[in-house]
């Protein structure tokens, strides 16, 4: 089925019956994009199993188009440019760096693990 392996911009859901959970995940990621996913079930156990399984950065349960601000946003394979939003997206703007510093002292060693220092700081 084209338009569910396509990147579809639009108003479509293609829906699609299956005879097992396998067969499911097996057809989720049978395309090269990952942004999101969604599957409509009354059984919660094979809701779980489900959406572990696709490599979809969003996969929705009984629902579509439902946004947090909190919860990080990431598309996968060629869906991808990154991680957004949440605690897990604001990483992406910070930069690490590692800062060594000995003392003056030259009694205290350079290479003591407890005298190092690390530090990040926003990008601006």
């Amino acid at each position: 089925m084209v338009v569910a392996r396509e990147e579809i911009f639009g108003p479509v859901i293609p829906i699609r019956k299956f005879k097992t959970i396998d067969e499911v995940i097996k057809r989720a990621n049978d395309s090269m994009y990952g942004l999101g996913g969604g599957v409509v079930i009354t059984n919660v156990n094979c809701a779980i199993k489900i959406s572990n399984g696709p490599r979809a950065g969003t996969v929705y349960v009984n629902c579509y188009d439902v946004f947090d601000a909190n919860a990080p946003f990431v598309g996968l394979n060629d869906s991808s440019i990154g991680l957004e939003n949440g605690e897990l997206g604001m990483r992406n703007y910070l930069e690490h760096k590692t800062v060594i510093k000995k003392s003056l002292d030259d009694s205290m060693p350079c290479h003591e693990p407890h005298k190092l220092q690390r530090c990040c700081r926003k990008i601006k």
